[in-house]
Order: structure tokens, then C-alpha cells, then sequence
């Protein structure tokens, strides 16, 4: 890494997700950088639009699609090859805790701050809200087959969807 950058924004603190040779980092800055592990570990690139911090971020399983939510709502979906957003969705207010794509990658699942789940149909743009949880919901998980899709949440519960 090159002496002075911080690849992980204030106060040194960032989550990750690893795809292919890639680092993916998305801070508390609104931004989505990526390091390249195979070779001088430096920045290659940062995605920037979201204005409040991003909670998470996902690959599409073909790897050329980035989801992400941050702490007000918006849902964004990014080309990854042109490093460009495709598409800002405001489900807010509540935070969006975590998002997943399907094995299909034409599925997205948001896990809201609310407890409400919002699935995203890549195709139709349409958005559908799936409402259990008494509390917060903090994550969202299709099963490898694609049929089911599990969410867990403050309330202490792992829900179960199809």
C-alpha cells in the first residue's frame, strides 16, 4: 500500500467482502473502494455516491453488478466494469442492514432497519416487501437452490420465505 493511504476511511475502520483477486471495502464515508490482492495491494478503483454510510455491499455471483445500502435507505445497484451506478432506489427511512443477491444474480434481498425485507427483481424493477419481523432486521440469505429465503433479526428470530 502506498505510504499515507487510508484505504479504510475514518478512523481506520471499514467491512469487506473478497471477490475473485479483489478487496471490496465499503466505509463509513459513502464510498466503495476495491484493492487488488495479487499484486502491490493498492487502490485500483472507488465507487462514490452514496451520501451516508454504507452498511453493505454484494456482487451479483457473474461479479459484474455491486448492490449496496447504506444507513438512510438507498439501495444502489453499480456496473462494476464501467464504474458506474445503474440505479439509486430510496426504500428508507430505516437503514439498509445487508443485502444479497439470488444464485441467479436477477434477485436482490435488502434486510431493512425497520424488520422489513425488500426484494428487488433486477428484470422488472418491481419491489417487493416482505413484513415478520417485530424488530430490526439484520440479515438476508437465499438458500443455494434459489427457493427459500432466510432473514434474521433483533427480535430473535430467523425467518423463512418461499
Amino acid at each position: 500500500m502506498e505510504q499515507g493511504s487510508d484505504p479504510w476511511g475514518q478512523n481506520g475502520q471499514a467491512q469487506y467482502k473478497l471477490h475473485r483477486c479483489l478487496l471490496h471495502l465499503f466505509k463509513k464515508a459513502g464510498r466503495i473502494s476495491n484493492l487488488e490482492l495479487s499484486g502491490k495491494g493498492h487502490c485500483e478503483q472507488s465507487l462514490y455516491g452514496h451520501m451516508h454510510s454504507i452498511n453493505d455491499a454484494t456482487f451479483t455471483p457473474r461479479g459484474h453488478i455491486i448492490a449496496s445500502c447504506d444507513s438512510c435507505g438507498v439501495l444502489k445497484l453499480w456496473d462494476f466494469r464501467k464504474l458506474l451506478p445503474i440505479v439509486s432506489i430510496d426504500v428508507g427511512p430505516s437503514p439498509g442492514n445487508e443485502v444479497n443477491f439470488d444464485s441467479t444474480g436477477r434477485v436482490l434481498a435488502q434486510a431493512s432497519g425497520n424488520g422489513v425485507i425488500h426484494l428487488l427483481d433486477l428484470k422488472s424493477g418491481q419491489i417487493h416487501k416482505l413484513m415478520g419481523h417485530e424488530s430490526e432486521a439484520h440479515t438476508v440469505v437465499f438458500s443455494q437452490d434459489g427457493e427459500n429465503l432466510y432473514s434474521g433479526g433483533s427480535d430473535g428470530t430467523i425467518r423463512s420465505w418461499s
